[in-house]
């Protein structure tokens, strides 16, 4: 079950950062298992991570991890996200791909999804995803009509409210890039009106979108631009998940490695900004984990 809400942000380890190599594989596994001895409670990552290698390992460090006795699988928090397509890894078993793809295809059509999802599950060897991220939802904006983004939204929300009555996923959302920025021709209001019309036309009860992951760090802050119109004023875009009830989970918290120097300091910034449930941080060295986490 996915910790409550608390009164200060947590902080979790993303995994997007190194090379595809057995090397960074073996640091990746070692940094999970350090980051959840340290108290880290969220994990993330992306079906294309590295290829899908980051999946692979972030799923061996935890397994060493539940299996030490240190930290409890009920404790932890894994997060993933499907849409961009890609092939199963060498030796592992998995299902097969619906259909055919290039390494940077992006397809939230309900069997992609599906493949997706049970890929990365077949992938971390875990039967549950607690928290499970559409990935860029503007890839699909900027190539369809506003009915057309609507419709394929409609069919990725049907996918995972199905998912969730199975328990293979605790939750989901969306992960953005771009969409933190005012007048992006889509809105998380929006996303979460038409989940919620799913979920009561298709399951019969409320939704389970619970979580938006956008870019925040102190030389990213396009996410607290006030642009987002609602009743009353405009809020920011941290400001418009909180008044929806989404928790918002800042991606590249510590500035995804621009200014290591500064990376402490914007992790600690993050953790001040109202409205932030989690700050995500990503690093493969083990002194540089403690010290964002001290």
């Amino acid at each position: 079950m996915l910790p409550p809400p608390r009164d200060g942000p947590r902080l979790g380890l993303g995994t997007r950062l190194g090379s595809e190599d057995p090397a960074t594989d073996e640091s990746m596994c070692e940094i999970v298992r350090l980051a959840l001895d340290l108290g880290v409670r969220m994990v993330d990552t992306a079906a294309n991570y590295r290829a899908g290698r980051s999946e692979a390992a972030m799923g061996r460090g935890l397994k060493q991890a539940f299996g030490s006795g240190r930290v409890r699988r009920e404790e932890v928090a894994v997060c993933t996200k499907g849409g961009f397509a890609r092939p199963a890894l060498p030796g592992s078993s998995s299902p097969a791909a619906p259909e055919a793809h290039g390494p940077f295809d992006h397809c939230f059509r309900p069997s992609c999804l599906r493949h997706q999802l049970e890929l990365s599950l077949a992938t971390m060897g875990v039967d549950r995803i607690d928290v499970y991220y559409l990935h860029n939802p503007e890839e699909q904006h900027a190539r369809s009509t506003p009915d057309g983004f609507a419709s394929t939204m409609a069919g990725a929300f049907e996918v995972l409210e199905e998912a969730v009555a199975e328990g293979l996923v605790g939750s989901y959302g969306v992960s953005t890039w771009t969409g933190v920025r005012p007048g992006q021709g889509w809105s998380i209001e929006g996303l979460k009106d038409l989940a919620a019309r799913i979920a009561a036309e298709k399951v019969g009860g409320a939704d389970h979108f619970t979580h938006v992951q956008g870019p925040l760090s102190i030389g990213m802050r396009d996410a607290l631009a006030p642009g987002h119109p609602r009743p009353g004023g405009r809020l920011s875009f941290v400001g418009l998940c909180s008044s929806l009830g989404l928790r918002f989970v800042a991606s590249a918290a510590a500035g995804g490695g621009r200014v290591p120097a500064l990376a402490a300091t914007s992790v600690r910034w993050v953790t001040q900004v109202p409205g932030v449930d989690t700050a995500l941080v990503g690093t493969l060295s083990p002194d540089h984990l403690a010290q964002m986490l001290s």
